[in-house]
């Protein structure tokens, strides 16, 4: 086999595991490119968070209105309408940040 012959490119090059960044290191180009994605991914996962949090609020609040109704008494209704008034301002807070 020929020793100075370029090895090919799947040889040479190690395999890109998905999602993992590989840099070219020495251009600046990329650098600030990498920089942006880093903050892109960034301001998405405070997104998801903040999401998943009201998502998790919401649930434990739709829990609690089925509890009630099952219960069905006044007071319980009475409580009910409250929750979901507070089930409908998480909503529409999420809206707005979208």
């Amino acid at each position: 086999m020929d020793e100075t012959a370029p090895k090919p490119d799947w040889l040479s090059n190690r395999a890109k595991v998905a999602g993992e960044r590989t840099d070219d290191f020495g251009n600046e180009d990329d650098d600030e490119e990498f920089d942006a994605d880093d903050e892109v991914w960034n301001m998405l996962t405070r997104s998801f968070r903040q999401a998943q949090t009201v998502l998790d609020e919401n649930r434990a609040l739709i829990e609690e209105v089925n509890r009630n109704h099952e219960l069905k008494n006044p007071d319980s209704m009475v409580k009910n309408v409250s929750l979901m008034t507070q089930i409908h301002g998480n909503i529409s807070k999420e809206a707005l940040w979208n």
